[in-house]
């Protein structure tokens, strides 16, 4: 089953909760799979806060916000790899004070 991380510095986001709930609700969305218990008790977000010191690029900055869904193999094609990203960065954006991400998409 899918699985979304998202890594931001401590305080990023206010409502933690309701992004990582969003964000899973989007990617069954982009998998068009049935919203059942099935899928929707083994689909879930998990929002890690880490130091900003831990998130530098080379120029120092540390204002970033990395996404990455995990799937089964072939769960979802080029198209819904692109939806789902752009849906995450929607999401991620509506409770963000980060200005930059990092969204990856991948396969188990």
């Amino acid at each position: 089953m899918p699985m979304i991380d998202v890594y931001a510095a401590t305080g990023t986001f206010s409502d933690k909760h309701s992004l990582a709930k969003d964000l899973a609700a989007a990617v069954m969305r982009w998998e068009q799979v049935p919203p059942i218990s099935l899928f929707s008790n083994n689909t879930a977000a998990f929002i890690h806060d880490l130091p900003a010191d831990s998130l530098p690029n080379v120029d120092g900055d540390s204002d970033y916000v990395r996404v990455q869904v995990l799937t089964p193999v072939s769960v979802l094609d080029r198209d819904k790899q692109l939806g789902c990203r752009q849906g995450a960065h929607r999401h991620r954006c509506l409770g963000a004070r980060s200005t930059r991400e990092n969204v990856a998409t991948g396969s188990l």
